[in-house]
């Protein structure tokens, strides 16, 4: 049985990973400007509110408001009160909506997650649900874990993770930074960064505390596609009860296991292997010109999300990636302004950013993503070796 794991959604597709996690801006100004920030306060422990809101094409989709609590150490505690857009929810979690869900057009979600050292509990008190996953290599190699103010602090600090972006955005886009502006009760510093191709129209807006270093407000805009994430009020280094940390499971609730029916955690495995444990076919290409060097079952937290990674290298020693991925609803509503490209006859979208190449399609309910780092290999050449993908599909 595939658990479901209800979780604030942020920006899911592999291409807009790529696009934001590889890639980044030119700022017209040093980083020294980012430097001039007051120097950083080292926390220990937080505390913060926010709401988050989701657009597609300019309609809002999903709002939640969030309460998290970090500790010292592996310690973190979030409630979240979760909205969502009926027609959205049932594109998204493919599931029924339960009846004491519905509040006019939106279904109401409730949860709260506890990480305490290395296991995470998940209570649904909608559902009075508890789920438990203990953390494991795979949650490091492609952390959907972690969020909040967990996944910034895993960097070292507020400023390290602030320096991490900005760093990240430095071929692409044209960055530009305002002082002084007012967001909430917090005076900060506004970094925006706009895409160097005037044909798109990704976006990336950062409102960064100017005493404590902390990104109180965010908006990130790619395609049709709109996040937004805002504090209203953070509190650094409070006291805080340990006990919020602590998780007593009545005896009388059912607790499921969110890897129990994973039996691969990041681990080879076989293609035959990769297409049962992923449950969709399998994009791959034979061993002819090229030799396939590893394949890795990707465990996450949703199994509906896992991943099969397969790892080539052609004969002039490049080494490229195939990734696939279930499809969802969501995936259809984005849309992406990337290149487009003819791949197996359908339409796919094409990245190239300072040192990845990628293509991206769906096909047989399977997200397939082919791309290199780092290499010298062209985009013809990359649309050659994405035209020799072949399926590989469950046994009769």
């Amino acid at each position: 049985m595939k658990v479901r794991y209800y979780r604030t959604m942020g920006v899911t597709i592999a291409m807009i990973y790529m696009l934001f996690q590889a890639t980044g801006c030119s700022y017209i100004t040093s980083s020294a400007s980012i430097e001039a920030l007051t120097e950083e306060t080292q926390v220990e422990t937080f505390y913060g509110e926010g709401k988050l809101s989701i657009y597609i094409d300019d309609e809002i989709v999903q709002k939640a408001e969030v309460q998290e609590w970090k500790g010292k150490n592996k310690k973190y505690h979030s409630k979240n009160q979760i909205a969502t857009k009926q027609e959205f929810f049932k594109e998204y979690y493919n599931e029924e909506i339960l009846e004491n869900m519905i509040k006019g057009d939106w279904v109401m979600m409730w949860e709260e997650d506890t990480i305490n050292d290395n296991q995470l509990v998940i209570y649904l008190p909608h559902k009075e649900q508890y789920s438990i996953k203990n953390l494991s290599l795979a949650d490091e190699v492609k952390n959907n874990i972690r969020t909040g103010v967990d996944k910034v602090l895993e960097t070292g600090s507020f400023k390290d993770y602030v320096m991490q972006r900005i760093d990240e955005y430095e071929q692409d886009y044209i960055l530009t930074i305002k002082n002084d502006v007012r967001v909430n009760n917090y005076l900060t510093q506004q970094v925006t960064a706009t895409h160097k191709d005037t044909n798109k129209h990704d976006k990336i807006t950062l409102w960064i505390d100017q005493y404590s270093w902390v990104i109180v407000k965010e908006v990130i805009d790619i395609g049709n596609y709109r996040y937004e994430y805002e504090y209203t009020k953070t509190e650094l280094n409070p006291n805080i009860d340990e006990e919020i940390f602590e998780i007593d499971i009545p005896k009388d609730k059912e607790v499921q296991y969110l890897d129990s029916d994973l039996k691969i955690r990041n681990e080879e495995v076989t293609i035959d292997e990769a297409v049962e444990l992923l449950g969709v076919p399998i994009f791959y290409i034979k061993e002819d010109d090229v030799k396939l060097m590893e394949i890795h079952y990707i465990e996450s937290i949703d199994t509906q999300y896992g991943r099969v990674e397969l790892i080539y290298e052609t004969n002039d020693g490049n080494q490229f990636i195939i990734e696939n991925t279930p499809a969802y609803g969501l995936y259809e509503k984005i849309k992406l302004e990337h290149d487009k490209v003819q791949v197996r006859d359908i339409e796919a979208n094409y990245i190239e950013t300072s040192n990845v190449k990628g293509i991206e399609f769906t096909e047989e309910g399977t997200i397939c993503d082919i791309y290199i780092k780092n290499s010298e290999l062209s985009k013809e050449e990359l649309i050659q070796l994405a035209n020799k993908l072949e399926l590989k599909a469950n046994k009769e």
